[in-house]
């Protein structure tokens, strides 16, 4: 066979167990592993989806009103799962979150804070996919979040992993369509990760709306039509309250929730309550909301978490205990029946999946020649940390500076 292939793109060849098949090629090639098509395991969880929406607020999703009025589609699909109304994520912005999520561990564990240096985590410690793969799981991931590139090595484990930066929506549920109608009888873990609320670092009512989310202008009242080039330089996590970069906002829920109907539609269809574990998660909150200074704030650590499944036997569709972002990774697997005492995981299973009772969450911001400020929650008071001096560009606070300020909110 003559054949050409066109470059950046991903084919896949079908191979019978006894097929022999020389390729040449005069420009580079990159080959992935062997992934069995048909190794479906009916013990096993057939499709594990994590539906990661970057800069979602609990706001959207605590209120039933709001959330029915906002993201009605994305409400009914998890009608039926629970929702996790004490929920903290563990950092202020997306790069610590990120490892949180695929390693299960705290900031000082996984030691991924730096925003220039580049990092990558510890091959001693196990990624979620990795522990998937190695369980025989077929593992996807479609992301448009730069912080979360495959360089940081919080990937590693996935058979099949395609990034491009600020991938829209549409083109994250196609490309997770065509490879779970290829795999559709595996057992699958598939990360989708929905940028389309976060945009770029500096948000800012008058920013542009870029060409790969298609809007038209009439379709936003809070949408400037002038072309104006964004001359705010604000990073997103401290602007002010903006009454139209809400209204902008909940605007760009809706039309996320009408796209994320396609998704919700094929799952509903290919699949029984009791094949799938689903998970609605966020990395952090947005900062315009209201007017609390506070960089670890309600508005960006407390967020949302939803998960829903026919193999979670509860009929409780809220539940109030403290949960937080490191929690998830424990939780899936739990669900999964696989074991995680040998992976030292700082994560929790909530006592509603029948785990046990969180007693506080901890949240931190470590960031180079700032301050380094924490937050931890307890179920009746919230204390906030922060050291008068600065750390230094390696992370490192003057251990002789024992200055701390706090306060308690009841």
């Amino acid at each position: 066979f003559n054949i050409k292939l066109k470059p950046n793109r991903n084919y896949y060849l079908n191979l019978k167990k006894e097929d022999n098949l020389n390729i040449k090629s005069k420009e580079p090639i990159i080959f992935g592993k062997f992934i069995k098509k048909n190794n479906f395991d009916n013990n096993k969880i057939k499709l594990n989806l994590v539906i990661f929406i970057d800069g979602l607020i609990n706001k959207v999703t605590e209120d039933e009103n709001i959330f029915e009025k906002i993201m009605p589609n994305t409400k009914k699909f998890f009608s039926n799962g629970i929702n996790f109304k004490n929920h903290h994520s563990n950092g202020e912005w997306s790069y610590p979150s990120a490892a949180n999520f695929f390693s299960g561990l705290h900031l000082q564990n996984h030691k991924m804070y730096h925003p220039l240096k580049h990092q990558m985590l510890d091959d001693n410690i196990k990624t979620l996919a990795e522990v998937f793969s190695e369980e025989n799981f077929v593992t996807l991931k479609f992301n448009g979040n730069w912080r979360m590139t495959p360089t940081y090595g919080l990937d590693r484990g996935f058979d099949r992993n395609i990034y491009k930066r600020g991938m829209p929506a549409t083109d994250v549920i196609s490309h997770f369509k065509h490879s779970d109608d290829t795999f559709y009888n595996t057992n699958k873990f598939a990360w989708l990760t929905f940028f389309d609320l976060h945009g770029e670092d500096v948000v800012t009512k008058n920013k542009l709306v870029t060409e790969d989310l298609l809007f038209e202008e009439n379709m936003f009242d809070a949408f400037n039509p002038k072309n104006e080039k964004n001359t705010n330089k604000t990073k997103s996590v401290f602007l002010a309250k903006d009454e139209e970069e809400i209204k902008f906002y909940y605007k760009k829920c809706n039309f996320l929730d009408h796209q994320l109907k396609i998704l919700y539609d094929y799952i509903e269809e290919k699949y029984s309550e009791d094949e799938v574990l689903i998970n609605l998660i966020t990395d952090h909150g947005v900062s315009f909301i209201d007017n609390d200074k506070k960089l670890l704030a309600d508005k960006r650590i407390r967020i949302p978490w939803i998960i829903k499944s026919g193999k979670i036997k509860n009929s409780e569709k809220y539940s109030n205990e403290i949960t937080e972002n490191v929690d998830i990774m424990k939780t899936i697997l739990e669900i999964n029946n696989i074991d995680t005492n040998r992976l030292k995981l700082d994560g929790n299973l909530p006592k509603i999946l029948g785990g046990k009772i969180k007693e506080y969450s901890i949240s931190q911001s470590l960031f180079p020649n700032q301050s380094y400020k924490c937050r931890i929650d307890f179920q009746k008071i919230t204390l906030f940390y922060e050291t008068k001096n600065k750390v230094n560009n390696n992370g490192k606070l003057n251990i002789l500076d024992k200055n701390l300020d706090y306060n308690i909110k009841e």
